[in-house]
């Protein structure tokens, strides 16, 4: 099963670096990008080992030369959207705004109000980097800081101070590991489901999720400290300044769509399509006028664990734990 999962790996980084820049029309008409044998994706970057942002441009054909660090970033699924040709201008993902030229993507200035622009950089606050490899996102804030988000160290390319090791074959062993992790955390529900038993109160599925709400988890980015305390109360402390409640209580509710951030495993869903989450609503206002609410879903784990928490909108928060009252069966 290891190596399987290392070939897929491989493959779908070979397969997406390909859809980047093989030089045949899509199917949808559209022209790609053409780059030779020579130009092959690096191990550390998934990108060209020859074209970064140091070097000039790879020529399009029949289009205007763009850098390839242009695609630094972004997703597989719109990669097309900055594939920008001769005479054309790029558009915001959100629609909104003028249109930008070529050179504007990944030029280290925010653009777009979404920051669609900046794929690649940690300009705009609300950016999103996307890695191939685990084909998940980042938080632009992790761009570059001095740490390797990616296993492939592509989000730190433009960080001269720092040299990320390629872990992409420790990744899909430590996701071997998690399949049997899992195995481990269904046998561990159970526990859960017999003390929630006696509740009359509505914890979730099977009341799984008392014994997790009688626990007060914590987690630490830059300068803020986090608790949680699930149908209680989640607070933000910022060093050395006062503690701010973002979130209280609790009532359960569906997601369509995830956020992006890092350290998900599998989100638990809902039949038919969504995903769980628990809103913590009416915490202290901000100066905008909206009051702070923390977004919280859950994935399957050995422990419980408050794995990340982060501000995905303004006074908005979005936090991921895990826990084996989160383990499920596909349906439930």
């Amino acid at each position: 099963k290891l190596l399987a999962a290392i070939k897929r790996v491989k493959a779908r980084r070979k397969k997406t670096t390909t859809a980047m820049v093989t030089g045949v029309a899509d199917g949808d008409g559209r022209e790609r990008n053409t780059l030779t044998s020579s130009q092959r994706p690096s191990r550390r970057t998934g990108y060209s080992n020859e074209l970064k942002q140091d070097t000039p441009v790879v020529q399009l054909q029949g289009r205007k030369s763009v850098t390839l660090s242009q695609f630094l970033g972004v997703s597989p699924h719109n990669i097309h959207r900055y594939r920008v040709g001769k005479g054309e201008l790029f558009r915001c993902l959100d629609g909104r705004g003028r249109g930008l030229d070529a050179s504007a993507i990944n030029d280290d200035y925010c653009d777009c109000e979404d920051g669609s622009d900046e794929p690649g950089t940690s300009a705009c606050s609300n950016g999103r980097f996307y890695c191939l490899p685990e084909e998940r996102s980042l938080f632009s804030s992790r761009v570059n800081d001095g740490r390797c988000d990616c296993c492939d160290g592509s989000d730190e390319t433009q960080n001269t101070r720092k040299h990320c090791t390629d872990t992409c074959l420790q990744y899909v062993a430590n996701l071997a590991k998690q399949s049997k992790g899992r195995e481990t955390a269904l046998r561990e529900r159970r526990k859960y489901v017999d003390a929630g038993k006696s509740q009359t109160r509505m914890f979730g599925v099977d009341n799984a999720f008392y014994l997790v709400s009688l626990k007060t988890f914590r987690f630490r980015r830059a300068e803020y400290s986090y608790e949680i305390r699930l149908f209680d109360r989640a607070t933000q402390t910022k060093t050395g300044g006062k503690t701010t409640v973002i979130g209280r209580r609790g009532d359960w509710s569906v997601v369509v769509r995830l956020p992006p951030f890092t350290g998900i495993g599998d989100v638990m869903r809902v039949p038919g399509g969504g995903y769980v989450a628990l809103d913590m609503s009416n915490g202290e206002r901000c100066p905008n006028g909206i009051y702070r609410k923390v977004q919280v879903l859950f994935t399957c784990g050995a422990a419980d664990e408050l794995l990340v928490v982060g501000e995905t909108e303004t006074c908005v928060y979005t936090a991921v734990l895990s826990s084996p009252a989160a383990c499920l069966p596909a349906v439930s």
